[in-house]
């Protein structure tokens, strides 16, 4: 017998038999102990006591009594526990399905919290309010199921739980499967190794009989074997033991089993006592080197940057072939293409596009074949959705500008896989770097500690700059940019900061704030225009409007005014622009990161790539559905620093994660 690694289905269900004696129980904290081990920490029982809940991730969930040593800052995603689950009663505590879940249920007044401590694969912690996510301890996707916050919350699928299956189902299960009685049992039958011998040996069938030869009458002696043993983990006696060979701990049950033969067996009162043994570690026992600590630390934010690297590689790469697979599809249908985008644009400019909607609704249900291509128009951007057929009959979606022909439509779509392909070339070599700086931990992880550390002491928040009076950012290239905060700070900005050198930047939006770039050497270059307008827009009202992209636009300091034309009004804050404006559409999206400004960190927030230039830790937003005083008290926790300093950089509105780097 191997020593066992994780619970089993059944370890969870006899575990959570236990814990629902806890019900009523009021949390008081949680704590992460240590990567992958959380404490939840409550008072209950008869009578009460303090009542501690480990979760060690991946591999097991029971009470514990070993002594805990509570790190000195919480984790983002502890606060986010700590913040909905204080003083919550434990309603009910479950299983889902007969799978290594457990689930933990409190009913509040402003809705229902499940704490799902997922078991299975690498694990996972997630703290579910009202069937929508409000954090999870890894953010994770799959085809069919997605894991971060603010999504809604989809649970893996059930496994069925074997004691409600009659003959004939639990027979198609087993009938189902190419290995023989036992394998059959531990992998479909989620019983694990032990448990699944167990069955195997009560029911007189020998283990390793192929399923294809077992007879109807084993597969019924399996089933009867399997229900009596639930049966006793439901509602019998429980005799919990932990086995032993020599000193080695190799299993824990919630009774002896016919796997432990030969084997030492510890008895306890409790399956949580037992599973404490055998799991339980107490932190607090051994000296630990903290430098240990903080280089597990480090090496798990470089995987994790690894991991979203990767994640990125694949995006780009799906994007490329779909801008290639686009651009293929408009050449496929070039003659109808041109002859659809010239007839709807026409017919838009002479009978409105109003007429034009109402025509192509006709046409389809006449079966006019160009008009079912049209899926959908865009009449304020001039752009269409074309639904088109490649050689294989599969559909794909483009959108086209009307007013461009097949040929730069189609331009346009090779452009973005030539960017995708550049972007894949940066990712792959800041990927590199990344593997490269895992190699470095490895082989010197102890001495790159100790300097991180030193630098940490001199990158302390400790001056406050003049500029931090208003919203601003570093560029890439370094140009210091200003943004007014309010209505005071535009009139300040432009009063005080705008000189002649510089360029003063504005939303194509009524009620965005007044935004300088400052010159540097006397100029100011394209790639801090760009930045900056990527900031005004991101600042003002489209961001609260949830769009993707917007316009700003950008203009000399002599172009910019207070004084009216006659018989106008300027209001406070405002002011009048004469003359070109020079208008630049830019992503709506913003990141947050950690920076060093003169030798003192940071927080600065502003357009993806000035942060990444000086941020090793941040994060990309976009306007989402999450409220900004919650991402910020998020953000504040994982960097280490007071919430306001995050809250003074946040976009105008609500958002969501959409990239990590180094968090």
């Amino acid at each position: 017998m191997k020593p066992k690694e994780e619970m089993s289905a059944l370890d969870v269900r006899a575990c959570v038999r236990e814990l629902k004696g806890y019900r009523g129980a009021r949390v008081d904290k949680a704590y992460e102990i240590a990567p992958g081990e959380l404490l939840l920490r409550a008072r209950g029982g008869d009578p009460p006591r303090k009542v501690d809940l480990s979760i060690l991730v991946g591999k097991a969930v029971h009470l514990t009594t070993l002594p805990r040593e509570a790190p000195e800052k919480p984790t983002a995603f502890v606060m986010n526990l700590r913040k909905h689950l204080a003083n919550a009663f434990v309603d009910d505590v479950r299983q889902h399905g007969f799978d290594r879940v457990v689930e933990l249920v409190s009913n509040r007044k402003d809705g229902v919290y499940v704490l799902v401590v997922e078991l299975f694969h690498d694990g996972n912690v997630v703290l579910v309010k009202d069937d929508r996510i409000v954090t999870a301890l890894a953010h994770q996707s799959w085809a069919t199921r997605e894991v971060r916050p603010g999504v809604e919350w989809t649970p893996a699928p059930a496994r069925a739980d074997p004691s409600t299956l009659s003959l004939e189902e639990f027979a198609a299960k087993v009938r189902a499967s190419n290995a023989d009685a036992v394998r059959t049992l531990a992998t479909e039958g989620n019983l694990g190794g032990a448990f699944a011998e167990e069955v195997c040996a009560q029911a007189g069938v020998p283990k390793n009989t192929p399923v294809a030869d077992l007879s109807s009458a084993q597969i019924a002696a399996l089933r009867d074997a399997l229900k009596a043993l639930l049966d006793r983990v439901d509602a019998g006696p429980l005799e919990p033991v932990v086995a032993l060979r020599g000193e080695e701990k190799v299993d824990v049950a919630p009774f002896p089993l016919r796997a432990h033969e030969g084997l030492t067996l510890q008895r306890f009162a409790t399956f949580q006592e037992a599973l404490d043994a055998y799991f339980g570690r107490s932190v607090t026992t051994e000296k630990v080197d903290p430098r240990l600590k903080k280089l597990a630390d480090e090496k798990a934010k470089v995987q994790r940057m690894l991991d979203a690297q990767e994640a990125a590689l694949s995006k780009f790469a799906r994007e490329e072939a779909e801008a290639k697979r686009k651009a293929d599809l408009l050449y496929g249908h070039f003659d109808v293409v041109q002859r659809l985008t010239k007839t709807l644009w026409d017919a838009g400019k002479s009978l409105g596009w109003k007429a034009v909607q109402e025509r192509l609704k006709e046409g389809r249900k006449a079966g006019n074949p160009e008009a079912a291509l049209v899926e959908s128009l865009s009449p304020n951007e001039g752009a269409a959705v074309l639904s088109l057929e490649d050689m294989g009959g599969k559909k794909g979606r483009v959108r086209v500008d009307l007013r461009k022909s097949v040929q730069e439509n189609a331009d346009a779509q090779y452009e973005m896989a030539k960017k995708m392909r550049a972007k894949t070339q940066g990712a792959i070599e800041a990927r590199e770097r990344t593997r490269a700086r895992m190699k470095e931990l490895d082989e010197r992880g102890l001495e790159i500690v100790a300097q991180l550390a030193q630098k940490a002491e001199r990158k302390a928040a400790t001056k406050r700059f003049w500029f931090e009076q208003f919203r601003w950012f570093y560029t890439s290239d370094g140009h210091l940019v200003l943004a007014g905060r309010d209505v005071k700070g535009n009139e300040r900005i432009v009063a005080k900061q705008l000189e002649e050198q510089d360029r003063y930047l504005h939303a194509d939006v009524s009620g965005a704030p007044s935004t300088v770039v400052k010159a540097k050497d006397g100029a100011v270059s394209e790639t801090a225009l760009q930045e900056a307008a990527a900031f005004a827009a991101s600042n003002s009202r489209i961001w609260n409007a949830g769009h993707a992209a917007g316009e700003a636009y950008w203009v000399t300091p002599s172009q910019v005014s207070k004084t009216p034309n006659p018989g106008e009004y300027v209001a406070k804050g405002s002011f009048i622009i004469r003359g070109k404006r020079n208008f630049l559409r830019v992503p709506i999206r913003l990141a947050i990161g950690e920076v060093e400004i003169e030798g003192h960190r940071k927080v600065m927030g502003g357009p993806v790539e000035a942060v990444a230039a000086r941020a090793t830790r941040y994060v990309v937003l976009e306007p989402g559905d999450s409220p900004t005083n919650q991402v910020a008290n998020e953000l504040a926790a994982a960097l280490g620093v007071n919430v306001e300093e995050v809250q003074g950089v946040m976009p105008p509105a609500s958002v969501r994660i959409v990239e990590r780097h180094g968090l």
